[in-house]
């Protein structure tokens, strides 16, 4: 598996101490069956009036996030070969997971965004994670 990628997915899950590490490795295992580890980024305006507690993460999350979530894993779970808990689309849905993931997820952006001077992508340093 692409290095950098496996960092980037282990980086996304690092703040949450709720997620079991065999699981994040399920995750990273099942995407490894596809070529293609290729990322696209959206930041999205929701309805953040309306909260739900969800008694899996024992929290209060957005019921406009998790209801595009589910529809999102409902539609294309069935559509991939391996598909295993939620490994198409990650979206966070609360305010403190956005506030965590945010500068993780730039971090990453402006890693490969083009530098202006010689067009030279930068190479993000990955760090080693017990797995």
């Amino acid at each position: 598996m692409n290095e950098q990628f496996e960092c980037f997915v282990r980086d996304v899950y690092k703040p949450d101490e709720s997620i079991a590490k065999w699981k994040i490795n399920k995750k990273i295992e099942t995407l490894n069956y596809y070529e293609n580890k290729n990322v696209t980024v959206l930041f999205l305006n929701i309805d953040v009036s309306k909260k739900v507690y969800h008694k899996g993460k024992k929290r209060n999350v957005y019921i406009s996030a998790e209801r595009l979530k589910n529809l999102l894993r409902n539609k294309y779970s069935k559509k991939i070969q391996n598909y295993f808990a939620d490994n198409i689309f990650h979206m966070t849905d609360d305010e403190k997971e956005f506030k965590e993931l945010y500068p993780i997820v730039v971090s990453y952006l402006d890693d490969y965004n083009t530098e202006k001077d010689d067009n030279k992508k930068r190479v993000r340093r990955c760090n080693r994670y017990e797995v």
